[in-house]
């Protein structure tokens, strides 16, 4: 009891760190606007408001009653310049704010940092012009799609536009053979598997890879539904041909979306690798911008995991690192390769992008930001 005691509190806090990260990154790069008010009664059909109170990170009540029927495809968190002679209090309540929404919703904090902007409106002189603006998030959704057609190339080719990691890594990597792959296709991970896809198809390399496994954290499960170890929603095959992974990658997808933001990942490690007891290499490709849930099956780990890192923007996920560190594998991001972190020992550090990690008690620990 005390030892699921001491994993649940050590999990929520590096949660808690973790998301704390995400939201500094995302008030450090959010897109800036200016405007005199900002008009609640003139949403757009795709667009969707969630209103708070003036100087409160509250949201007023009754606003979350139905799910929204769309992903979401960017966010506008909207406030006043007034006043305007305290800028760390400002933050500390935009801070406040995005926790709340992603309480709420916690995908928002999935999005790439092109997806999130500050509007600041500045018509405001008195605290009583302040009250009457709005205060809080719209929400722009996605009602382009519903399920990516995996079979189609342009449709592949339509969603790699903008990101390259996984082309980048997989060109970086000569010596992978016999490679079981294993995907997280939650809904934020889509063009990720479709660069993968794409990749498969069009490369003379097929041989590296010889299964997929692709998962969506339990199908449509509600949170409670989903018990450690058996959540579900993996999904797995040879790697014959294209057609044959792309129609495995459009079952997963179309049956189930995560819902929530932690995920299974260590579940279908798991899998892929009872699944293919003969695959030399085990490659996740992973959303950094969520967590694993099921950090407790990490022992049952056998193989090291290769760690393709999918949406790096706010810095590394350190459960991600750990999982190397612990099984013996390594870390790729769209810019470099950490492979050495088997021969790392208590006390020694790594950098990647600009964030310094130092191994502490046997794990790693976020060090310091250069």
């Amino acid at each position: 009891m005390t030892r699921v005691l001491l994993f649940c509190l050590l999990f929520s806090g590096c949660h808690l760190f973790g998301q704390q990260r995400a939201i500094d990154s995302i008030l450090n790069t959010a897109t800036l606007d200016q405007l005199p008010s900002f008009d609640r009664f003139s949403l757009a059909e795709d667009e969707v408001a969630f209103e708070m109170g003036y100087s409160t990170s509250r949201f007023k009540k009754g606003q979350f009653g139905e799910p929204l029927a769309d992903p979401i495809k960017e966010v506008r968190l909207v406030y006043t310049k007034f006043p305007d002679n305290n800028p760390m209090k400002q933050r500390a309540l935009n801070r406040s704010r995005i926790r709340a929404l992603a309480k709420q919703l916690p995908s928002v904090l999935t999005l790439p940092a092109a997806s999130w902007k500050v509007v600041i409106q500045t018509d405001a002189t008195t605290e009583q012009e302040a009250q009457q603006l709005f205060h809080g998030f719209v929400l722009v959704l996605d009602r382009s799609s519903d399920t990516p057609n995996f079979l189609d190339e342009e449709e592949l080719r339509r969603l790699t536009e903008g990101d390259s990691t996984l082309f980048k890594v997989v060109e970086r990597q000569k010596d992978w053979r016999d490679v079981v792959v294993v995907t997280d296709l939650t809904s934020s991970m889509a063009p990720y598997t479709a660069q993968l896809l794409l990749w498969f198809k069009l490369s003379d390399t097929k041989k590296m890879v010889k299964h997929f496994i692709f998962f969506n954290d339990g199908d449509l499960k509600t949170t409670s539904e989903k018990v450690i170890g058996r959540t579900g929603g993996i999904y797995g095959g040879a790697a014959e041909s294209f057609e044959e992974a792309a129609k495995l990658a459009q079952i997963t997808v179309a049956s189930g979306y995560g819902g929530d933001l932690p995920e299974n990942n260590l579940e279908a490690l798991i899998y892929g690798i009872e699944a293919c007891p003969d695959c030399k290499d085990v490659v996740m490709i992973a959303d950094n911008r969520t967590s694993p849930r099921d950090m407790n099956l990490l022992s049952s780990v056998t193989k090291p995991i290769r760690l393709v890192l999918c949406g790096t923007e706010y810095g590394v996920n350190i459960d991600y690192l750990n999982i190397a560190l612990k099984t013996g594998g390594s870390i790729h991001t769209i810019e470099e390769d950490i492979e050495n972190l088997v021969e790392m020992n208590e006390g020694a550090s790594v950098k990647i992008g600009d964030e310094v990690f130092i191994i502490k008690d046997g794990q790693f620990q976020f060090y310091k930001k250069i």
